[in-house]
């Protein structure tokens, strides 16, 4: 199965990462994981979500999704409370 994923996507298993590939591979992550948290913040009042936060502006979003992704965790916003 691992062999079929490697194939699948293109990855070398004997292949060294480099720091500059290590570097381009945390970023994009962090980018993604960025542009996912800000999307779900902003639409999880469409979805019925129970516990959503209620409608969080653009700004207010974007603050939120970038503190928790870098690990910051600042808020503007009570949060659980």
């Amino acid at each position: 199965m691992e062999r079929g994923v490697y194939k699948v996507g293109g990855i070398d298993p004997e292949a060294d990462q480099s720091w500059s590939r290590y570097l381009r591979a945390v970023l994009a992550f962090s980018l993604v994981s960025v542009l996912f948290l800000y999307a779900f913040l902003r639409l999880q009042n469409h979805f019925g979500h129970p516990y959503a936060v209620p409608r969080m502006g653009g700004s207010q979003s974007w603050n939120t999704a970038a503190s928790f992704v870098t690990n910051t965790n600042w808020q503007s916003y009570s949060g659980e409370n």
